[in-house]
């Protein structure tokens, strides 16, 4: 394949899945949860790899084929790193399922203004950038694209919205874009969408973001935009905050008028990655969940999951959580990422995934992704996780990324994804993404686990973010997205056989 300079990789595979048994341990285990980019801190190679394995193996894992891929998405701006962040949405084409793709570093309406490209999700062969069906350009200086989020319909047309983050847009407050389609052709994204203005220079808002349910029990959707430096007077700064935002029609609106839930400590960087569960505890109203990466509670870097329940009003912080989970260790980065999980367990109430990408176990920062499910409890250590996901090797970094599979192998249980972007199993930090199918109960090494994705370049890092997109090729199986920091953007339509 000849290559377009630098291009980012993006994998959608397709269900149903593999007939592979599900990760049920008898006994729960005793020993020891979007972020869609990569950061200049973390980027170093680790070295001393290690193989380890937690829990009973239930069978071999499937090895998924790349040249099973239907489609291939490739950027032409060198380093506009497509596929940094991805999202699917029904019929922001118009038509069909539709693939929004951030390219982050492209140049948008000015330099590194970012820009997101929508996809059919009917796209087949090698598809250019330029093809896409909508173009939406961020503001310059934004990074538009960084951090995307679909599957909601917030003005009930029955087309599914989508929310695009730049959080280094208007000075560093960040710009949030909510995209209500159809959309097609090319335009500023403040043109076609709502948009979204931080509080205070170098908040950050924007920095992740998704849709959240009604959370306050006015019966409309609200959207959740994370802002991971917001400081608000403590002292060292960055305790974070995360905003639940009712979305106008048209127009600006300013986080300023949102309800507002504070970082409770400096430094722990809540909102770093957030989620909207769903309704974790049967009352119908949806949950509200934060992640702060730095949390020092269980240690130093450990990390920390707040979730609070619905109704949720008035200005409060992350202390006034309904359930709060600590990192297993300090430096786990806890939070770091974190994603509905549908429902794994069958229990007919919402769970949720947290990703620990530098979680040490099998090796240093081999990272690690756990379970929470409802009914909603006041939370504990990682440690006590209903399941826990752990990296393979030395600085793998598994949990970079953690999305709901939705059904993927058609059993009635939802299922889950789990990012590795540096493995190095094959090739030098290539990355993996592992599929575990639900029920899962218990610890087990994502070596076990029932499918997995190999990167196919060095240095591709294959699982930077990844998002599930229900069924779009009608088959019955849950799809997915996955993207990569480098390499050919790939659509997969398996079946996995």
């Amino acid at each position: 394949m000849d290559r377009l300079g630098t291009v980012t990789l993006l994998l959608v595979v397709m269900g149903c899945g593999p007939t592979l048994a599900p990760h049920v341990d008898a006994e729960k285990s005793d020993s020891a949860g979007g972020d869609t980019g990569v950061d200049s801190t973390e980027t170093g190679q680790d070295s001393d790899d290690t193989n380890g394995e937690t829990g009973e193996d239930t069978g071999e894992t499937e090895v998924l084929d790349w040249e099973q891929a239907a489609a291939t998405f490739m950027e032409e701006e060198f380093g506009s790193g497509l596929g940094l962040a991805v999202a699917g949405t029904a019929g922001l084409l118009g038509s069909d399922s539709s693939l929004a793709l951030g390219s982050p570093f492209a140049q948008g309406d000015g330099d590194s203004g970012g820009v997101v490209h929508v996809f059919s999700a009917a796209d087949r062969g090698e598809v250019l950038a330029s093809a896409a069906g909508a173009t939406l350009l961020g503001e310059s200086g934004s990074e538009a694209g960084k951090a995307l989020a679909g599957g909601a319909d917030v003005n009930g047309d029955g087309i599914e919205d989508l929310l695009g983050g730049g959080y280094h847009g208007a000075d560093g407050a960040g710009l949030t874009w909510l995209v209500y389609g159809p959309v097609s052709g090319q335009h500023s994204l403040s043109a076609v969408g709502v948009r979204i203005i931080g509080e205070q220079i170098n908040d950050f808002s924007g920095h992740s973001v998704d849709f959240a349910g009604d959370v306050d029990g006015d019966g409309m959707q609200e959207v959740l935009v994370g802002a991971y430096h917001r400081n608000d007077g403590l002292e060292g700064s960055y305790e974070g905050a995360v905003y639940v935002v009712d979305p106008v029609a048209s127009g600006d609106q300013s986080l300023d008028d949102a309800l507002r839930i504070l970082g409770s400590s400096a430094g722990i960087e809540a909102g770093y990655a957030l989620a909207g569960p769903g309704d974790m505890d049967g009352d119908g109203l949806a949950e509200v969940a934060i992640g702060a990466r730095y949390d020092g509670t269980s240690g130093e870097y450990a990390g920390g999951v707040y979730v609070g329940a619905g109704p949720a009003t008035g200005i409060t912080t992350v202390a006034d959580a309904d359930s709060v989970w600590t990192g297993e260790v300090a430096g786990a980065y806890a939070g770091s990422a974190l994603s509905r999980a549908g429902d794994v367990n069958g229990d007919g109430l919402a769970d949720l995934l947290v990703g620990s990408r530098r979680q040490d176990g099998t090796g240093d920062s081999a990272g690690a992704a756990h379970l929470v499910v409802g009914p909603l409890a006041a939370g504990g250590s990682l440690l006590d996780a209903t399941a826990r996901l752990l990296g393979i090797n030395a600085g793998d970094r598994a949990g970079w990324s953690v999305a709901d599979g939705g059904d993927f192998n058609g059993d009635g249980f939802d299922d889950v994804w789990v990012g590795a972007p540096r493995n190095s199993e094959e090739l030098r930090v290539a990355g993996a993404v592992y599929l575990a199918l639900g029920p899962l109960l218990g610890t087990h090494s994502l070596q076990d686990v029932n499918g997995r994705i190999l990167g196919a370049m060095e240095e591709n890092l294959l699982g930077v973010a990844i998002a599930g997109l229900g069924d779009v090729n009608g088959d019955g199986g849950a799809d997915v997205i996955i993207g990569a920091e480098q390499g050919d953007a790939l659509l997969f339509l398996s079946g996995m056989p």
